[in-house]
C-alpha cells in the first residue's frame, strides 16, 4: 500500500502539519502607544500535559511579535538574545532546584529537591497570557502580530556542559508547537 494513500497515514499527516501541538488565539489592540496582545493557548493534541520531560534541559516559550505591512518586526518578545531566550518571555515548564534553592545543573536529578514556576498546559486547558509591546512612534499602515510558542529540547548550560561546546546547543534547532497571526485592531476611543 503505498502510504501516501492509507487513510491513517493521511490522518497523521494532517496532525503533523496542522495547527501545531497547541492551539493559539490571538487578539491585538492598539492602546495609548502600546499593542497588547493576549494570547489563548491550548493543549488540543496531546493526551498528556505539555511540556513533559525534563524540565532542567528544555525550554518553551512564548515569542510575540508585532508587524508591520511589509513583516518588518517592530517590536517582540521571546527572541532569542545570542543563545539564551529573553527572560521576560511567558514560558511553560517548571524550574527544578537543588537542596540551596540553584537551579540544576548538568541534570543532576538525584540533587533535586524542590520544583518551582511549574506551568503545564493540560489536554482540553487553556492558559492565558497576556504582554505589550511598544509602538514606535510614526508607524503608519495595516499592523498585524504573530504569536508563537517555541521549543529547544535543549538548553545552552545542558549543551555546554555535554558537548563542551557554548554553540553546541543550536544542533538541537528551535521547533514551533503552535502559533496564529492576526491584525492589529484600535482600541475604542474614550471620546
Amino acid at each position: 500500500v503505498d502510504a501516501a494513500q492509507d487513510p491513517e497515514f493521511a490522518v497523521f499527516r494532517r496532525l503533523a502539519e496542522g495547527a501545531g501541538l497547541l492551539q493559539v488565539q490571538v487578539e491585538a489592540s492598539q492602546e495609548e502607544g502600546q499593542v497588547a496582545v493576549r494570547v489563548a493557548t491550548t493543549n488540543h493534541r496531546a493526551a498528556h500535559p505539555f511540556p513533559i520531560g525534563p524540565f532542567d534541559l528544555q525550554e518553551t516559550w512564548l515569542r510575540v511579535r508585532l508587524l508591520d505591512a511589509s513583516g518588518a518586526v517592530l517590536a517582540s518578545i521571546g527572541e532569542l538574545e545570542g543563545l539564551r531566550v529573553d527572560p521576560q518571555a511567558p514560558r511553560l515548564g517548571a524550574r527544578e532546584l537543588d537542596a540551596q534553592g540553584l537551579p540544576l545543573q548538568r541534570h543532576r536529578l538525584h540533587e533535586l529537591a524542590r520544583i518551582e514556576d511549574k506551568r503545564l498546559v493540560w489536554p482540553g486547558q487553556t492558559l492565558n497570557d497576556e504582554v505589550r509591546l511598544v509602538l514606535p512612534e510614526e508607524v503608519t499602515g495595516a499592523l498585524r502580530v504573530e504569536a508563537e510558542w517555541l521549543f529547544r529540547r535543549v538548553n545552552p548550560d545542558f549543551a555546554r556542559f555535554a558537548f563542551e561546546d557554548p554553540e553546541a546547543v543550536q544542533r538541537f534547532g528551535v521547533h514551533p508547537v503552535g502559533g496564529s497571526t492576526v491584525p492589529v485592531v484600535s482600541a475604542p476611543s474614550g471620546d
